[in-house]
């Protein structure tokens, strides 16, 4: 086949025409033999969508609305909270404390996370992963619970790597392990 093309691209002794023809005929046989090949080999040829999710967005606009009043805004207040918290007790040692960088990556993926995850949903109804478009509802719900129980435990991570301690006379320490000593409030 690549033969016979590079026969026609050099036109032998043939006007402009008559070779233009011959190169867009065999160009077209190429992409037919193209196709019944792939559909041998199992390989589906999928024409992406013009719309991500059509009719699905009355019931997917009310759970992102949902989502981002009841999860994502109040873990954004919480987010600015801890911050202005962490910030107001700052020491050098948050450098060199382990549980000072969980603390502010959790805050920054408690944020970050479920805006990730809802954006996830219109790429699965997309269908240009066939796999994930043959389940879209399955993987849609399994991305709306893994929002509830990711911000659950962004929530702990967070409580629990909060890098300074109180302890019962009201002195502050510096935690340098997440959880280690356990927090009390």
């Amino acid at each position: 086949m690549t033969k016979r093309l590079f026969a026609l691209i050099s036109m032998q002794g043939k006007t402009p025409e008559q070779g233009g023809k011959e190169i867009m005929e065999a160009f077209q046989n190429y992409q037919k033999v193209k196709q019944k090949v792939e559909q041998n080999m199992g390989i589906p040829t999928i024409k992406p969508r013009k719309t991500l999710m059509g009719w699905n967005y009355f019931w997917f606009l009310p759970i992102c609305l949902f989502m981002l009043l009841k999860i994502e805004l109040p873990n954004i207040i919480s987010g600015y909270h801890n911050i202005v918290l962490a910030l107001k007790h700052f020491t050098l040692g948050y450098l060199i404390s382990p549980s000072a960088y969980v603390f502010f990556v959790a805050i920054f993926s408690s944020v970050t996370v479920p805006i990730v995850l809802l954006i996830t949903v219109p790429h699965i109804f997309s269908g240009n992963d066939m796999e994930l478009y043959k389940r879209k509802y399955l993987y849609s719900v399994i991305a709306l619970l893994a929002i509830f129980i990711g911000s659950l435990i962004l929530q702990f991570i967070i409580w629990g790597s909060l890098p300074f301690g109180i302890d019962n006379q009201g002195y502050v320490h510096l935690r340098l392990i997440p959880f280690i000593p356990w927090p009390t409030t």
